[in-house]
C-alpha cells in the first residue's frame, strides 16, 4: 500500500470540505474573520491598536484592504422608509435623510428638501409600504405623488418623549426613593 503525500489530518479536511485555511494563506479563515470584524467596527489604525491588544496583530493598512475587499452583503430592497430633513451646514443649507427603519441604515441623502426630489426617489423603490416623515407638507406631497399607496404615518416630539418618559420615570421614582 502506498503512503500519501498528505497528513491524514489534511487528507480529512480535504475529503469534508472542512478548512481551517485557504491555501497559501498567511492566516486561518477564523483569525481572519476576527481581523475584519474588527476593522468594520473600529476601522484602520485603532483596529491595529485593538487587534495588537486582542494577540491577532495586524496593521492598520491590511485592515483596510480587508474591508475594502470583502463583499457587500446582499441589498434587500425597503418597505418601511423614514423621510427627515438633515442639515449640511446648519442654518445655511439642509437636505433630506431618508433611512431603512427596519433594517436601521441610512438609505440615501439628498442634496435638497423638495417634494419633487422625494416623489422622484420614492418611484425608484415601488415596494415602499410605510413612510415616516415629520409634519412638514412638503414631505406629504412627496410621499403622495412618489408612493401612492404607501401608508403615510408622521411622528412628533411628543410621541417620542411619552415612549422615553415611561422608563425614565420608574427610574426617577426608585431614585427619589432611595
Amino acid at each position: 500500500m502506498r503512503e500519501s503525500a498528505m497528513p491524514a489530518s489534511d487528507i480529512h479536511r480535504a475529503a469534508t470540505g472542512n478548512s481551517t485555511a485557504e491555501r497559501k494563506a498567511r492566516r486561518t479563515i477564523r483569525l481572519g474573520e476576527s481581523q475584519l470584524a474588527v476593522g468594520f467596527a473600529v476601522g484602520g489604525e485603532p483596529g491595529a491598536r485593538l487587534s495588537r491588544k486582542l494577540a491577532m496583530p495586524i496593521s492598520g493598512d491590511t485592515l483596510l484592504r480587508m474591508v475594502h475587499s470583502a463583499p457587500l452583503p446582499d441589498f434587500v430592497a425597503p418597505t418601511v422608509v423614514g423621510i427627515d430633513d438633515w442639515a449640511w451646514r446648519r442654518g445655511q443649507r439642509y437636505g433630506t435623510i431618508i433611512c431603512d427603519l427596519e433594517r436601521n441604515c441610512v438609505l440615501d441623502l439628498l442634496p435638497d428638501r423638495n417634494a419633487d426630489s422625494v416623489a422622484s426617489w420614492l418611484k425608484r423603490w415601488p415596494g415602499i409600504k410605510v413612510v415616516a416623515r415629520d409634519r412638514a407638507g412638503l414631505y406629504a406631497d412627496g410621499t403622495r405623488c412618489g408612493a401612492p399607496d404607501a401608508v403615510c404615518r408622521w411622528r412628533t416630539a411628543g410621541t417620542c418623549s411619552t415612549v422615553w418618559e415611561r422608563p425614565c420615570a420608574t427610574r426617577s421614582a426608585a431614585i427619589v426613593t432611595m
